[in-house]
């Protein structure tokens, strides 16, 4: 019974802290909200993520932002009835997947460093974009862009550590901050330029 006991304690010493904390904040914008934002918290690993998988459909990338882990692949599906493309041309990676026929999948292979977003955009219909990020964590978020006129962007990242030390708020159009986290404390940050912030970020990690 004494060993039954010993290795139990000894098990329950050796797992992270239980998940259970959330962190919630809100990005408020001075200037223009960007097309693509993303909200991530460091190395979390959870039991089932989904499969990562970005829809061409009608002429837009769905969805719009994504993160998969380095080393992994992203599946393109093309919904429309018409031929799109996918290509990067950035110094974290360069590639062209050719002509993705109607029905089809394309495999996008994630092999630019962790912590790099890359933006794909198609050769054929120009207005379609979409952002993907290597991450070496499970928990993040692409928060909606907000309706023409709405400035503030609330985020909300569940089933994390209670010792979250880390979270990282990254845009298309103003970069990315890290914020220092600590429980129940408000943490704060600036996104653009330091002396002419574009956004500020605040974000609290709650039990």
């Amino acid at each position: 019974m004494k060993t039954a006991v010993y290795a139990l304690v000894t098990f329950a010493l050796a797992m992270p802290h239980l998940a259970g904390a959330a962190l919630e904040g809100v990005i408020t914008f001075e200037k223009t909200v960007p097309a693509g934002m993303l909200v991530w918290v460091p190395g979390v690993t959870r039991a089932a993520v989904p499969p990562a998988v970005i829809d061409q459909k009608d002429k837009v990338f769905l969805p719009g932002v994504l993160a998969a882990r380095p080393g992994t692949a992203v599946s393109m599906h093309n919904s429309d009835a018409i031929q799109h493309n996918a290509f990067a041309s950035d110094k974290a990676a360069t590639f062209d997947t050719g002509l993705n026929a109607p029905g089809s999948d394309t495999a996008v292979k994630v092999d630019w460093p962790a912590g790099t977003v890359v933006r794909l955009g198609c050769k054929i219909h120009p207005a379609m974009q979409v952002w993907i990020a290597a991450l070496d964590t499970d928990a993040w978020i692409a928060p909606a862009v907000p309706a023409a006129g709405i400035k503030t962007v609330a985020f909300s990242l569940k089933d994390l550590p209670a010792d979250a030390a880390t979270a990282v708020v990254w845009t298309s159009k103003y970069g990315q901050v890290e914020l220092t986290l600590k429980p129940g404390v408000e943490a704060s940050g600036k996104l653009g330029p330091a002396d002419r912030p574009a956004a500020t970020v605040t974000a609290t990690l709650k039990p």
